[in-house]
């Protein structure tokens, strides 16, 4: 039904882009959403490592609207930090057969190493969860969640 794709461009750096590309074949779909009232939203979780800047997501207001939870000070380093690092969730403002949902990251100062041998430090990041949120009459939203 829905195919779901990240990437994170460049390869190496301190700034970076996380895309994900939502594609569907079945246009059906988009109208399915539509009409049912459904919205789409993109939940991320990201390492202490990791940041995004709110004041930077909004330049992508006409894409999403968004809620950052954890720590936004962009001058702590990892050692500062609380180890849970941050969530983030986006509301897409459209739905469409093929959508580019870009978020830029940023990488934190990390730790120092005690060690010589130790130079670089990796940070997994996982791909977002894809949720569309459906109003029931009477009841909770149902949520369905594409991963």
């Amino acid at each position: 039904m829905v195919r779901i794709s990240s990437s994170i461009e460049p390869e190496y750096g301190f700034h970076r882009t996380f895309t994900t590309s939502i594609t569907s074949k079945n246009t059906d779909w988009v109208s399915l959403v539509e009409e049912s009232r459904c919205s789409m939203h993109m939940y991320y979780k990201f390492p202490v490592l990791v940041f995004v800047d709110p004041y930077e997501l909004a330049n992508y207001q006409n894409i999403y609207s968004f809620e950052h939870h954890g720590n936004a000070n962009l001058e702590l380093p990892v050692a500062a930090m609380d180890s849970n690092g941050t969530s983030l969730l986006l509301t897409l403002t459209s739905v469409a057969p093929q959508l580019e949902v870009p978020v830029p990251l940023h990488l934190r100062y990390g730790e120092i190493s005690h060690s010589n041998s130790e130079t670089h430090r990796t940070a997994e990041i996982a791909w977002p969860d894809l949720i569309l949120s459906c109003p029931s009459p009477g009841k909770l939203p149902l949520l369905f969640l594409y991963w």
